[in-house]
């Protein structure tokens, strides 16, 4: 499999506080890396950095080829192929369903408006939501709008897929919901970067995981190495608890 997405020595400070330390990740094509660990050790922050919507301190960020701190790079077309999803939902209340999805491809002048109605609704009976295309986010549930999101960044095909805790402001109920439009997403080959504390659904789901502290990653293995057999006591008090 080929490389899509290479991290060399990324470094984030904040006021002279390292958020992250010396991180490298590289992830290929078709992966699904979790990323766990306890609130505060920089998952969100890292997630945030690959997409530069924080920009790091220092080290390398390399995306299909791409240096992304380049100043030459043009960070809204590397946001095109690297889609992100967040625990809020981030739809737009005052526009329906159907325009929160065809908002970026025809700002974008990526499609048609005919185009970009087709996919969204395409993308709509996909996931069984056809009949909310008129309905505004403040109507739908958690899972719905959550479903919604996570379309929306597919409108743009994109080449991998960032999700910060998609499930945290779900009821249980609705879990289910995300997790199994996600797991179809995996099925077709998406590359995929996920934050969770959803631990079923990392064991279930992953390909590899990631355990992250103080802003380091202490050890990354199959669902298997990292639940069955941890080595670094900090993920084995992790995992207790």
């Amino acid at each position: 499999m080929e490389n899509i997405l290479t991290v060399k020595n990324l470094v984030m400070k904040f006021k002279n506080k390292a958020v992250l330390k010396n991180i490298d990740l590289t992830v290929k094509k078709g992966e699904i890396i979790f990323i766990i660990g306890p609130s505060g050790c920089g998952k969100s922050t890292f997630l945030r950095c690959l997409n530069r919507l924080l920009i790091p301190t220092r080290g390398e960020i390399i995306f299909e080829g791409q240096d992304l701190k380049a100043k030459k790079t043009n960070i809204n077309l590397i946001r095109q192929k690297m889609g992100m999803v967040f625990q809020s939902y981030n739809l737009f209340p005052h526009l329906t369903v159907l325009e929160n999805l065809t908002l970026a491809p025809l700002k974008l002048h990526l499609m048609t408006k005919e185009e970009a109605n087709t996919k969204a609704i395409d993308l709509l009976k996909s996931i069984a939501l056809e009949n909310k295309k008129k309905v505004y986010p403040n109507s739908l549930s958690g899972g719905e709008k959550q479903r919604i999101a996570i379309i929306r960044s597919m409108m743009i095909e994109p080449s991998l897929l960032l999700f910060d805790e998609p499930t945290s402001a779900l009821d249980p109920a609705m879990v289910k919901e995300v997790t199994s439009l996600m797991e179809s997403l995996g099925e077709k080959g998406m590359t995929m970067i996920i934050v969770s504390h959803e631990m079923n659904f990392v064991k279930e789901f992953a390909t590899r995981v990631l355990f992250m502290k103080n802003g380091k990653i202490l050890e990354e293995g199959t669902p298997k190495e990292i639940f069955n057999n941890p080595k670094c006591e900090d993920l084995k008090n992790f995992l207790s608890k």
